[in-house]
C-alpha cells in the first residue's frame, strides 16, 4: 500500500491563507461597495428631506452633483493626458490649449 504524502499544498491550506484572500477581496470591492451605499444613503437623505423639508433636498442634491462633477473633470484630465501621450507632450498644458504648438 503507498503511503500518501501529507505535505501537499491543498491538505496543508491554513486560515491564514483563507482569511488573506477574503481581505483581499474585499479590500478591492471597498471602493464600489462604498460608492453604491453612498448612492443609496443619498437617495435616503433625498427621500426624508422632500417628506421633512423640501429646502433640505437641495443638501444631497449638491453633493450628488458634486460627486458627478468630480467624475467628470477625473475623466476630462484623463483624455487629456492620453492625448498628451499620443502626441509626445510631456510637460503640463492647459485645458482649453492646442494639443501641438501651431494647431
Amino acid at each position: 500500500m503507498a503511503r500518501r504524502d501529507s505535505s501537499s499544498p491543498i491538505e496543508n491550506a491554513s486560515w491564514r491563507e483563507t482569511l488573506l484572500i477574503i481581505f483581499v477581496v474585499f479590500q478591492t470591492l471597498a471602493g464600489p461597495l462604498l460608492f453604491m451605499l453612498g448612492t443609496i444613503g443619498l437617495l435616503a437623505w433625498f427621500f426624508l428631506a422632500m417628506f421633512s423639508n423640501v429646502w433640505l433636498a437641495l443638501i444631497p442634491v449638491a453633493i450628488g452633483g458634486g460627486v458627478i462633477y468630480w467624475f467628470v473633470r477625473k475623466d476630462q484630465q484623463a483624455a487629456l493626458k492620453l492625448e498628451d501621450e499620443r502626441d509626445g507632450i510631456t510637460g503640463p498644458r492647459a485645458p482649453g490649449a492646442p494639443r501641438r504648438p501651431g494647431l
